[in-house]
């Protein structure tokens, strides 16, 4: 009786750590469809006011995750048409919040990281420039993929990186323009892995216990 009441405690720890960690990693990803809405006419300045003051936060919640998706990242040219040159440092500007969301609508998985990437030395290239990007957000085995908005186009592409390992991430590109890093299992404004394998863990754990004594009360 000892031992059921056990598997019995075993079991609903382990659904409640399942349920709890759910719910946490629901709460983290706030939405990235926000865009700013175009002025208010000067003659409905009364109403406009709490349009504005709303939206406002809004944006302000979107600019602020996207400074997230631009930050703690650095970036090297690493080659010139497929030659491998002196790494030199590039620069990673922020993108708009409504440039992020168009990227997010091709669905892709959760997004890491993204900037538009400037060439300080304006380096001559006749087809593909080769970046290596550096940050904690990538991780050796993740599935990326770098979304890229070509230089003049209006549509985005998506680009498998040549390598990716702890902390690196390496691309070839076409040109140097807004890119946005995504991956499958990640969640979207976090970065962060969903809390899949801990859950899993408790869950088998449970099972083991409970099945090793159906087993050992059949003998």
């Amino acid at each position: 009786m000892k031992m059921k009441k056990l598997v019995v405690g075993l079991v609903a720890s382990a659904m409640l750590i399942a349920s709890m960690a759910t719910t946490a990693f629901a709460a983290s990803s706030p939405t990235t469809n926000n865009t700013t809405p175009a002025p208010a006419s000067s003659s409905s300045s009364s109403s406009s006011s709490s349009s504005a003051s709303s939206s406002s936060s809004s944006s302000s919640s979107s600019k602020s995750n996207a400074a997230v998706f631009a930050s703690n990242i650095s970036v090297e040219v690493i080659k010139l048409d497929g030659v491998d040159i002196e790494p030199y440092a590039a620069s990673v500007k922020q993108l708009s919040d409504s440039t992020i969301a168009d990227a997010k609508a091709l669905g892709t998985g959760g997004i890491l990281k993204a900037g538009d990437i400037t060439d300080p030395k304006n380096s001559k290239y006749d087809n593909t420039i080769t970046l290596k990007f550096k940050s904690s957000a990538f991780k050796a085995g993740m599935k990326i993929t770098a979304l890229h908005l070509p230089a003049g186009a209006s549509a985005w592409e998506k680009i498998t990186p040549d390598s990716v390992s702890d902390g690196e991430c390496v691309v070839t590109f076409s040109s140097l323009s807004p890119v946005v890093f995504t991956a499958e299992g990640v969640s979207d404004k976090t970065g962060e892995t969903a809390p899949v394998l801990p859950i899993a863990a408790m869950i088998c754990l449970a099972g083991v216990v409970f099945f090793g004594t159906k087993i050992r009360f059949a003998k």
